[in-house]
């Protein structure tokens, strides 16, 4: 099985304005719902325990992130259908290069900080008309914790659960 490792927004405030958002579009828009977070990685091929004590090595040195929202997006994909993006901090980012690291993962990516707020395969019409619609405000919230979920294309959203979560301690 695969896993991805996930920031989820600590303020409840917060992860409601977001969830609600989601939900919204989802209804609206006929997608899926799914709860706020910033994948880090996915599709991670490890056992759960070897990826656990991986994960476990890079958070004991990794600070409380402090994450703040920019503007809200589109692309071309299914799960970045819509989203808002998350300015990078340097925290985050050694946060990215060390789990790399610590992981074994050597395959060029691109990490682009966001918290998706729709997934679909809608027109592009249709999701600048989404994007632009949306008035979401900037938000600062902090994240104490990489959250282990279960992924890839055989796990449905709704089947996304928090199988662990590993508090930061730097």
């Amino acid at each position: 099985m695969a896993y991805s490792l996930w920031l989820v927004p600590n303020e409840e405030t917060e992860q409601k304005y977001l969830s609600k958002t989601i939900s919204e579009l989802a209804t609206k828009h006929k997608g899926p719902v799914f709860e706020p977070h910033l994948t880090i990685l996915g599709d991670v091929n490890l056992e759960l325990d070897v990826l656990c004590e991986k994960v476990n090595k890079v958070v004991q040195n990794t600070p409380v992130l402090k994450l703040e929202t920019s503007s809200v997006e589109y692309s071309t994909t299914y799960y970045q259908c819509v989203f808002v993006r998350v300015k990078p901090t340097p925290e985050m980012m050694q946060l990215y290069e060390d789990l790399k690291v610590n992981l074994g993962l050597t395959s060029p990516s691109v990490f682009m900080p966001h918290i998706s707020l729709f997934y679909g395969n809608l027109p592009y019409l249709e999701r600048n008309e989404i994007a632009t619609s949306l008035e979401i405000e900037t938000q600062v919230f902090t994240s104490q914790a990489i959250v282990i979920t279960p992924s890839g294309a055989d796990v449905p959203p709704d089947k996304w659960e928090h199988l662990r979560e590993l508090s930061f301690q730097g």
